[in-house]
């Protein structure tokens, strides 16, 4: 079972990715919990469901949104932790990149699938960068 888990969470870990990345908000709806946290470095957290949805529409019409394919996952039961080094947000005017983003993301395993529950942006630097591969 833990081997399956493991496997369905590297499987449902890259889809978050591509699916953040394609702006695809009906398919990333359903890999977000309920009871979803969100903290960034500043403002105050967005707790829920339709927070998250809210955010991530008012991000999709601001950034397109690129992350590095070298990432650390680790699964825990039924719990499993991301931590993606490099996310590149690039304003959808200017077509360079502005910002560049550490995160950690923490996901649940609930009614047969991985879903996101906690996200937390621990670093965000500005463009350009003295190693800007993403």
């Amino acid at each position: 079972m833990a081997s399956d888990l493991s496997l369905q969470f590297l499987l449902m870990s890259n889809d978050l990715l591509k699916t953040i990345a394609a702006k695809a908000l009906p398919e990333l709806r359903d890999m977000i919990t309920q009871d979803v946290v969100l903290l960034g470095p500043s403002g105050p957290p967005i707790v829920g469901h339709d927070a998250a949805e809210k955010l991530c529409l008012d991000l999709f019409s601001r950034f397109n949104i690129a992350t590095h394919i070298d990432f650390q996952r680790e699964v825990i039961q039924n719990e499993a932790f991301m931590y993606v080094p490099r996310v590149k947000l690039t304003p959808v005017h200017l077509g360079e990149p502005a910002l560049m983003c550490t995160c950690v993301a923490a996901l649940r395993y609930e009614n047969g699938a991985w879903k996101l529950a906690r996200g937390l942006v621990i670093a965000v630097r500005t463009w350009p960068l003295e190693n800007p591969e993403c």
